[in-house]
């Protein structure tokens, strides 16, 4: 399928919204893209303070998977690297699969960064 609609470096704010997320203020978001079709999709990369990262691991829906159950298997699911979306670039990657509402699913991945932040890339999608 030929997505309607490809958005990439736009605000990602409403996609967060739309997954159901808020990012810490200090967070800075390093790639957004958006795909609009039958089944719509985006992918995220943000970057932010470990401890900010806990405290959003903490809240919904993101709470529904204990930190400590994050794999490297898991991040597998937020598929090769392409341009500057890389999760498979990234050696201590970790990651978790969320199923959201409205059959939509959630892939996380995170990887240690530079001076205490971490690099979260988000993946979400429409079945």
């Amino acid at each position: 399928m030929t997505p309607t609609s490809i958005k990439q470096g736009q605000d990602a704010a409403p996609i967060l919204a739309r997954i159901g997320l808020k990012a810490p203020p200090s967070a800075i978001v390093e790639y957004v893209r958006q795909e609009r079709g039958m089944d719509d999709n985006a992918r995220l990369i943000l970057l932010m303070p470990a401890g900010e990262w806990a405290a959003m691991q903490a809240t919904p829906p993101l709470d529904a998977v204990a930190p400590d159950r994050y794999t490297a298997n898991e991040a597998t699911l937020l598929g090769a690297s392409e341009g500057a979306w890389h999760p498979s670039d990234e050696p201590a990657i970790k990651g978790a699969q969320f199923n959201l509402p409205a059959a939509t699913y959630l892939n996380v991945g995170v990887a240690p960064a530079n001076e205490g932040r971490v690099r979260v890339y988000l993946s979400w999608f429409e079945t």
